[in-house]
């Protein structure tokens, strides 16, 4: 009888002999950490769902919603409160960059940091936390390329920047990790299909987006 770890290694070489995907060493390490702590049967059934009704590959945020999971809109609530804590903690006058990449991306996509800081708490902030929803839940769904997850410049760094000092201590980003398990996201590249992804992310963050 196949031990579960075989069973995994089944289900993911046939979703991707499915939809034409490469199973790396390193891609099926990157589900079975975001596909951590559902039983095997979950998982199996949640790829039954996805050789049904997906067209492209499911990423593991989208097999866990198949599997009855965490959905990106729930995510997204968990993604607003440590994004806020964040503001509450750091403000905007240092860089930060969030151990959930999706909330990097998001912000960035938002205004950045110190935008973000400013509409957090006053009158905007209803607003803010609607389009923060939106657009994390997209990116969960289609990806971040790796410029997107890079750290969010805060008023230090900006300054030393505009004065021509690079490498300052304050200009180092707080990591914030985060108290609950990211979601393990598509990275964008290069490739035509990942311009394609890429595309697809803007359109939605910038169709979420609600004009100040």
């Amino acid at each position: 009888m196949p031990t579960d770890a075989e069973r995994f290694a089944i289900v993911m070489n046939a979703l991707g002999a499915a939809f034409n995907r490469p199973i790396t060493p390193a891609v099926l390490t990157a589900y079975e950490m975001g596909l951590d702590g559902l039983a095997i049967e979950e998982i199996e059934a949640a790829a039954k769902r996805a050789l049904k009704t997906c067209k492209f590959m499911p990423t593991p945020a989208e097999l866990r919603e198949l599997a009855g999971g965490l959905k990106p809109e729930d995510q997204a609530v968990l993604a607003w409160q440590a994004a806020v804590r964040a503001v509450e903690d750091y403000g905007w006058y240092r860089s930060v960059q969030f151990e959930d990449a999706a909330i990097t991306a998001t912000i960035r996509s938002l205004g950045g940091w110190q935008r973000f800081c400013e509409r957090c708490g006053g009158e905007e902030e209803k607003w803010l936390r609607q389009e923060f929803l939106r657009t994390y839940a997209a990116y969960c769904k289609v990806g971040v390329s790796p410029e997107a997850a890079l750290p969010l410049v805060g008023e230090f760094e900006r300054q030393n920047t505009l004065l021509g000092y690079r490498n300052r201590p304050e200009d180092r980003p707080a990591l914030i990790p985060c108290e609950y398990v990211p979601p393990v996201l598509r990275r964008i590249g290069r490739s035509e299909a990942d311009r394609e992804a890429l595309a697809i992310a803007n359109e939605l963050a910038n169709s979420m987006r609600v004009p100040d």
